[in-house]
């Protein structure tokens, strides 16, 4: 947190309003930036399928003095790191969500590193203290935490959490089916993600418990590789169609950038877009090159424009974050998605330039720069 105050802070970026307290002096917000805590803390003991944390923690006295002292570094790294995330992240963005969403690539380093520590209390380590009752509690109290991540994993945001993208596959493909558990229809993809979990677990103390670290390390070690690459052939799967685009997209958006730039230098340009995210958008914002300054809203947030109004009054809204542009006098072109120049709305006195653009994209010229409106169909 200090770090992003000292580097951050008055910077116009997504960081920049991450860092004050307001949003933590209220009781709702301190509450849910705690449980969003509590809830990084279960994704991270089923990152790793809950034995190995228990088990590296349970033989602690039984390690070196340098592995201790590691054990405790990375231990503290992951929860200031829980701790900021939940602070400067999950109670902005999050707010009220069952499910605050899993930046898990923030922490894999450090879980990463536990796991060489798992595979290292495999060398020869006194397991006793890990058959211990003690152990037990600590797994009640793990499987307990696993019950929790579940309830709502697959509500959250798949771009952040892609290490679990196998929850919001079963919720696709059970989608609709409950069972029945003391009055209420509980989703059928919830009881067997925990099932799961709880199953993986058990066989693992199993193994613990009667002294097979081979047949441990085996089990495990396919465990995570299938996890891995399933887990990256889904994630592949979903994100694909918001990045796949051809060549003709491509030579699009570079000539409405040469004509643009040819017509006349630092010209601002308006950009409507049905989705932020979509391909569409993500070849528009890389490939869009011109020496003047662009602009990104949505088609929805253009729609509230029908009568036309002078572009200094206008609050632009970023397409993605929706944080506000700084005010701007005049627009010289917009760049239209032309599925909403063709079936939503037209822009009021501005004349379509023909020779380029039409496969996803109209460019059009302000005919008076100082205003903005639209012509809803």
């Amino acid at each position: 947190v200090g770090f992003k105050k000292l580097f951050f802070e008055g910077l116009s970026n997504s960081y920049s309003n991450q860092i004050t307290l307001d949003v933590i002096l209220n009781p709702y917000g301190f509450a849910y930036m705690m449980y969003a805590a509590i809830y990084y803390i279960a994704a991270i003991l089923v990152s790793l399928f809950i034995i190995p944390w228990l088990r590296v923690l349970s033989l602690y006295r039984e390690y070196s003095k340098p592995i201790k002292n590691l054990i405790i570094f990375i231990s503290m790294v992951l929860l200031i790191s829980v701790g900021t995330i939940a602070f400067t992240i999950s109670v902005r963005e999050d707010l009220g969500r069952i499910a605050p969403r899993l930046h898990m690539r923030y922490l894999m380093p450090f879980i990463l590193i536990y796991l060489l520590l798992y595979f290292v209390s495999m060398d020869g380590l006194n397991t006793k203290a890990f058959g211990s009752n003690r152990r037990k509690m600590f797994l009640f109290i793990a499987l307990a935490f696993c019950a929790l991540v579940f309830k709502g994993t697959t509500l959250g945001s798949s771009v952040d959490q892609y290490s679990f993208m196998w929850t919001i596959k079963l919720e696709t493909i059970l989608s609709g089916l409950t069972i029945p558990i003391l009055g209420k229809n509980v989703p059928l993809y919830l009881i067997f993600i925990v099932g799961l979990i709880m199953g993986i677990a058990l066989v693992l103390s199993i193994f613990e418990k009667n002294a097979r670290t081979k047949n441990e390390i085996i089990f495990f070690s396919v465990l995570l590789l299938v996890m891995n690459i399933g887990n990256t052939i889904l994630a592949y799967d979903e994100f694909k169609p918001a990045y796949q685009f051809d060549k003709w997209d491509v030579e699009e958006v570079i000539q409405l950038s040469t004509y643009i730039d040819e017509d006349g230098d630092d010209a601002r340009v308006l950009m409507i877009l049905e989705n932020g995210l979509s391909a569409k958008a993500q070849v528009l914002d890389t490939f869009f090159d011109t020496e003047g300054e662009e602009i990104y809203i949505t088609g929805a947030f253009a729609r509230d424009y029908e009568n036309e109004e002078q572009v200094s009054t206008i609050p632009f809204e970023e397409a993605i974050w929706g944080e506000q542009y700084p005010l701007v006098n005049e627009i010289e072109y917009v760049i239209i998605e032309k599925n909403i120049f063709d079936h939503e709305y037209t822009l009021e006195n501005m004349d379509v330039i023909n020779q380029v653009g039409g496969r996803n994209f109209v460019l059009v010229k302000n005919q008076d720069n100082l205003t903005f409106g639209v012509d809803c169909k």
